[in-house]
């Protein structure tokens, strides 16, 4: 088993707003890739902090009825610390972010999200699956209000999403277990899967090479495209 993240600010944008953190021992593996909100004050503060909540959450040694449980707790403790330093200092007002994580041990593999950044496994069929669903107003109206996606595009205009970490005191996690078997996890930011599509990630997850060279090549090709956003790709492997 090999893990490893790679982020980059890309060719636009001054500052890099993602970040991620990694926990992988005897244990268990724990990835985490958050997005601060662009356009929001202190997008980057509020994604490291809540990456690094959660490795510390997972580090401590918690208690819970099930992983399931304690990945939403650990989600919960990371959006009450960004909301918490967002209403107490000054200059972090209206920070948030988003939030992908992937915990694997000996009985479990979870994927957790909150916002538009998504987890994907590739199966041992080689296929590339999406687990999570972007949490985004386009996606509110298709799958709540029955539009079709032209016409939720329409309404909408440009990409929102609707969940966030640390924006509201109390936020909605999904947490998915995944049954079937696969060869890799990848977390990434939309700075990746914006520009990059699914063909070009199953081709360059299934290539040969370390974790670290397939990081690096999701990255290349994200700025390739025209590098508009900050990218964060994250690959665990088996």
């Amino acid at each position: 088993m090999s893990s490893y993240g790679l982020t980059d600010t890309g060719k636009l944008r001054k500052v890099n707003q993602d970040s991620f953190v990694i926990v992988d021992n005897e244990k268990l593996f724990l990835g985490v890739v958050c997005d601060g909100i662009g356009g929001n004050n202190a997008g980057e503060i509020a994604a490291d902090l809540a990456a690094k909540v959660m490795a510390s959450y997972f580090n401590g040694g918690y208690k819970a009825e099930n992983q399931v449980e304690k990945m939403h707790n650990a989600i919960d403790v990371a959006n009450l610390a960004v909301y918490k330093k967002g209403n107490e200092v000054d200059t972090c007002k209206g920070m948030g972010t988003t939030l992908v994580a992937a915990y694997v041990d000996d009985e479990c593999t979870l994927i957790a999200n909150v916002g538009d950044s998504r987890a994907y496994i590739v199966t041992q069929e080689n296929e590339l699956v999406q687990i999570t669903e972007d949490h985004t107003l386009i996606n509110d109206l298709i799958n709540k209000h029955g539009f079709n996606e032209e016409l939720a595009r329409q309404v909408v205009g440009k990409n929102v999403i609707s969940r966030a970490i640390g924006v509201f005191e109390k936020v909605e996690a999904e947490v998915f277990e995944i049954k079937q078997d696969y060869k890799t996890i990848l977390l990434c930011s939309d700075g990746l899967h914006g520009f990059v599509d699914d063909e070009e990630i199953k081709e360059i997850l299934l290539s040969k090479g370390t974790v670290e060279n397939k990081a690096k090549k999701l990255i290349k090709r994200a700025n390739d495209a025209g590098g508009l956003d900050n990218i964060t790709a994250l690959i665990y492997q088996r």
